[in-house]
Parts: C-alpha cells; structure tokens; sequence
C-alpha cells in the first residue's frame, strides 16, 4: 500500500515539477547558446545583456526549483492531513506512518531528481552535458592537491570527509520536510487558527533545536581548545581535521535524533490526537 501512496503523490504533482525542470533546460540552453554568441560577438552590448539577464533567471530558477519542492510537500502534507482531505484520507485502511512516509519519500524522490536536472542544466551551460561520468578525474585532481605538502592529508581522510558531507547532505531535506510536518502536527493540535499556530510551531522548534546544538557544540568547542593546547604546532591540519569531522558527526547523529522523533511525534499526533477543520 504505501508504494500506492507514493505513486498517488508523485503523479498530484508532476506537471508542477515538469514545468519547472522544463524551465531549467530551457535556460541552460538559452545560456549555452549566448556563450557561443559572446564569444563571436564580443563587442556586442545587447548580447552581453541578454547573457547577464539569462545568468540571474537560470539561477532564479534554481532557487524556485529546490524552494518549490518544500512548499508543495507543505501544501499537498496540510492538505491531505490536516484540512478536509483528512476525513477522507485517515479512514482509507492504512496505518498513519505510511501516509507520513509515503510523502517524506516522494519529496525526497523529487529533490533527487532536481539535483539531477540541476546536474545536467549545469554540465549543459558548462558544454559537458555528461560530466559526471568524469568525475574520476576531477577526483584524482583533488586528491593530488589534498595530499601535497602544503594539505598533508591522506586519501582516506579526503574519502571520508565528503563521505560525511554527502551524508550531511543527504539528511538536510529530510530533516526539513519532518521539521515542517511536526509543525503541522502541533498546530493541529488547536481548535483554531491552526496555520497560524504551526508557523508559530515551526519557529519554536527551530529556536529550541539551535538552543540544544548551541549547548553541544559548546562542549565540544571546550574539548578542542584543551586539544590544541596539547598538540604538536606542526600538525594543525590533524587538528582542524579532527574538530571538523568530529562536528560533522554529531551534526550527523544530531540531525538523525531529531528527524527521528519529529516522525514519530508527528505520527502519534495525528494518530491519537486528530482534529481536523
């Protein structure tokens, strides 16, 4: 049942998303040509405009793609759950995590597809529309340089620093999408004025999440300067190493708890606690 469910959100909405990634190529396009163009008519004014004017509506339209997949997933989440969609959607003979889930997945199925587009709008405008197939070059590069004298890291520790920065990456859209569904849920909660009451939500959770990781990384922030008092002056590279990755980490297993209980708070509200307009 619930990949029904993904299926139902992924086509309610597929035509908005359509007409954005359209969007995307159409610019990508426009600005590859205009390249072209500038580089035979350099002295050409109109030309050099209509690049600059491309350039900002291509990255506008980036910007609206990925701000474009929250307020849907807030829109299609308020509505089938909270407003009067609700009465029909929490009697269909599925428990209340899967309706939850079906549409944390489709957003996060969506946002991966918009990095897709977004990929390939840049590799177009760049005239590489395929350059993720040599990435392994790029790497090599990168690897070179980071592993010099004037880095001196290894590979292993360049492989697990965007290993946990693509896990970091990874988790933020979640993270945000369960944040605005536990919002949601609390401002359910009230007999009235019940957006009112989760934007409400939605800014005091966020302060109380900054208030908690704000104490943590204190912490951790006191532990690092006792190492840097310790180590050797001429390792500092381990030593930012060492602080950076151990943030990531927590931020990691920071973002993991409280996804976690936003999910399973959400849950229970509209499972136990429904109250529908």
């Amino acid at each position: 049942m619930l990949r029904k469910l993904i299926k139902y959100d992924i086509l309610a909405d597929y035509k908005r998303y359509g007409i954005v990634f359209a969007a995307m190529f159409l610019f990508s396009i426009l600005l590859m040509v205009l390249d072209r163009l500038t580089d035979m008519f350099k002295e050409n004014r109109f030309i050099q405009v209509m690049m600059i004017v491309c350039v900002m509506l291509f990255f506008a339209a980036v910007i609206v793609m990925f701000t474009m997949i929250f307020v849907i997933a807030t829109i299609r989440f308020y509505k089938n759950l909270v407003r009067d969609e609700g009465y029909l959607m929490h009697t269909l003979p599925v428990p209340t995590w899967k309706l939850i889930m079906s549409k944390f997945i489709t957003t996060y199925i969506w946002s991966v597809a918009a990095l897709i587009v977004m990929g390939i709008c840049f590799g177009i405008v760049a005239g590489e529309p395929l350059w993720i197939f040599k990435l392994d070059i790029g790497w090599e590069i990168l690897s070179s340089a980071f592993t010099e004298d004037t880095v001196n890291g290894t590979p292993e520790q360049l492989r697990n620093f965007f290993l946990v920065c693509f896990i970091v990456m990874a988790l933020t859209p979640g993270f945000m999408v369960l944040h605005i569904y536990m919002s949601l849920a609390l401002g359910n909660l009230f007999h009235t004025h019940k957006l009112g009451m989760s934007v409400l939500m939605f800014f005091a959770l966020y302060i109380a999440e900054q208030l908690l990781s704000g104490v943590a990384m204190l912490f951790m922030s006191s532990e690092m300067v006792e190492y840097l008092t310790v180590i050797d002056s001429v390792v500092p590279f381990e030593a930012g190493y060492r602080y950076m990755m151990t943030s990531m980490i927590f931020s990691i297993v920071y973002t993991i708890v409280l996804m976690v209980g936003f999910f399973i708070g959400s849950e229970r509200i509209f499972s136990k606690k429904l109250n529908l307009e």
